[in-house]
């Protein structure tokens, strides 16, 4: 499945979000992913994150995602500042707002970049360039290597 997941992270770090997203579909057709609760749930959120860069309707899948996870208590974690990311975008009208909210979105997840949720979330896809993608314009491959 890891190793899998970083087949679709590299091809996101080429804008190949299609080829991402029939690799994240492969993984999820093996029933033994249901076991891995923590890697299913960065997956689901890289498979919404993909759809959205691919120009895909994935309001469905961020609904549907929402109703599966765990109440977080207050506690905030990669996995959820990057949803909030994402059902905020839906809204997103200019691309000042959309500059603002990557940047308010960077801004949380540095605040947790210590915890376990960041460190498994960034292990599968550099999230932090990929917002900073959004910001400057740049393409994620570039940002990807400058933060290796």
């Amino acid at each position: 499945f890891i190793l899998c997941s970083f087949a679709a992270s590299s091809n996101a770090y080429l804008e190949n979000y299609t080829e991402a997203l029939k690799i994240i579909a492969h993984i999820f057709a093996h029933p033994e992913i249901k076991k891995t609760v923590w890697l299913e749930t960065i997956l689901s959120v890289l498979q919404i994150l993909f759809l959205s860069e691919a120009g895909e309707e994935y309001q469905s899948f961020l609904k549907n995602l929402k109703r599966r996870l765990p109440e977080s208590k207050g506690a905030e974690t990669a996995e959820f500042i990057v949803i909030s990311y994402l059902e905020e975008m839906l809204n997103v009208r200019t691309e000042s707002e959309g500059f603002k909210l990557a940047s308010r979105t960077l801004d949380r997840l540095e605040k947790i970049k210590e915890e376990r949720s960041y460190i498994n979330f960034t292990d599968h896809f550099d999230v932090v360039a990929w917002l900073e993608s959004k910001i400057n314009g740049r393409p994620i491959l570039e940002l990807a290597k400058n933060r290796r």
